[in-house]
């Protein structure tokens, strides 16, 4: 069908079953998702920008739930390798940032208390994500689809933070929605050196400042002191 009515049906139906883990929804939803479907499955030749709509579509779907293997997935999704065919080697971004977005809305607000998927260190997965490190082992049932690697892109076994950043810094964010964690608004914070700074490009600066608000959500004040404190000292120091 027409690719902007089915990203509109997708994210419509997903919207309308908010949070409530609609197996129907889900369902549908699946069929638009490599990674959710089992490995045997017949791959269908499912438009990119439908995919990641439909990733946004699970997030929505299963909002605030905490669902284990929709986090996991999710999770994995974020960091997803380019692979030997095309369509993991172009619009990567796009698609981290859903699935980063989706992980999010799964997990929404419910900070330290994620019970159940302790185990899989989101938090500290999503930190590597953020910053960059080496790539861990795929799990999971698509371990096999990750091995051949991309002919397309050379990126070794390192974290392509270009591409992961945006997707975990926000996860991150709606993770530890309002629940003023110290430990991790502190991975948030602006590196405090003009040589480090350098290393941090500044959307990605800006996406970090604007999570580290949305975490500590009590200190936000409605003054410019409140504001300046925010802008990284060594930037103002250089004027």
């Amino acid at each position: 069908g027409h690719e902007m009515t089915s990203i509109g049906l997708l994210l419509g139906v997903s919207a309308a079953k908010l949070g409530t883990m609609d197996m129907s929804i889900t369902r549908l939803l699946s069929i638009h998702i490599p990674a959710v479907l089992p490995p045997t499955s017949t791959e269908l030749d499912v438009p990119h920008n439908v995919q990641v709509a439909a990733v946004v579509g699970i997030g929505l779907v299963y909002q605030g739930t905490a669902h284990r293997h929709t986090a996991e997935v999710l999770l994995a999704e974020i960091g997803r390798p380019p692979g030997p065919k095309m369509e993991y080697c172009t619009d990567r971004e796009s698609y981290s940032l859903a699935a980063g977005f989706a992980l999010g809305m799964v997990c929404l607000g419910h900070g330290s208390n994620l019970i159940g998927i302790s185990d899989l260190n989101v938090p500290e997965q999503l930190y590597q994500y953020m910053v960059g490190g080496h790539r861990r082992f795929q799990t999971g049932m698509h371990r096999e689809k990750h091995k051949s690697p991309s002919y397309q892109i050379k990126e070794g076994d390192t974290i392509n933070v270009d591409v992961t950043c945006p997707g975990a810094t926000l996860a991150l964010a709606m993770i530890y929605l309002k629940t003023n964690n110290r430990s991790i608004a502190d991975w948030l914070r602006a590196p405090d050196t003009m040589y480090l700074l350098d290393f941090v490009k500044p959307e990605f600066l800006l996406l970090r400042t604007l999570a580290r608000c949305l975490i500590l959500w009590d200190d936000i004040l409605p003054n410019s002191k409140w504001v300046d404190s925010n802008v990284p000292q060594v930037s103002t120091q250089n004027k």
